[in-house]
């Protein structure tokens, strides 16, 4: 069985709605925690938008189809705020479900529970409506306020449901470099013993610093 998530940007925007299309669950059984890095490498010379992620956590339950993703992001000035307070998740509403799970605020230490403020803003994103395609993909999208610099923003959510197009195989599409600074990406991926999975790697270079992990 092999599993594929697709990260897209968005292209077309057909329709903008008020909405609340999702759930607040509790956090799945399955998610494995992953300690938060206390020290970073990084110097202000890394930073070019104001704020960078201290992690991006990233798990997979092959068997159960449930995608479950927390980032944690350090408010570094005022010009990061802008960028950081925006929360977007895109999924297709044709067979996912968008499950948030918290939002907090950490401030001077303390936590601050955010997760009843949310009020996503639904996007409708049509990739193929001139080919007369309805897909029924959305971003959900959310500007917070009350957002300062030296806040840590921690949101968690999940995606539940299998695309139909692939049956019962799995493909996933795991991205290792990005544009901005991160302390800690992390991968987990949980997959039934009996199942058999294909790895490959698009980089060389990938390889064998993988290697040097896993070995």
């Amino acid at each position: 069985m092999k599993y594929t998530l697709f990260i897209a940007p968005l292209l077309l925007v057909v329709q903008f709605l008020q909405a609340q299309d999702f759930n607040i669950t509790k956090v799945p059984d399955w998610v494995k925690p992953v300690e938060m890095p206390t020290d970073s490498e990084l110097s202000k010379y890394d930073i070019s938008s104001g704020y960078y992620a201290i992690i991006d956590d990233n798990q997979f339950n092959l068997a159960n189809f449930e995608v479950f993703k927390r980032t944690v992001l350090n408010v570094l000035s005022y010009s990061g705020i802008t960028n950081a307070s925006q929360l977007s998740v895109t999924l297709d509403t044709s067979y996912r479900q968008l499950n948030i799970h918290y939002l907090y605020v950490w401030r001077d230490g303390k936590k601050i529970d955010r997760t009843n403020d949310l009020s996503f803003e639904i996007v409708h994103n049509e990739f193929m409506l001139n080919q007369g395609i309805y897909s029924g993909q959305i971003t959900a999208y959310d500007i917070l306020d009350d957002i300062r610099k030296g806040d840590l923003i921690e949101f968690a959510y999940s995606l539940n449901g299998q695309n139909p197009i692939f049956e019962n195989e799995n493909y996933l599409i795991l991205p290792l470099e990005t544009t901005n600074h991160i302390d800690l990406l992390s991968y987990k991926i949980i997959y039934p013993k009996e199942s058999d999975y294909t790895i490959e790697f698009s980089e060389p270079d990938y390889v064998a610093y993988l290697d040097t992990i896993i070995n």
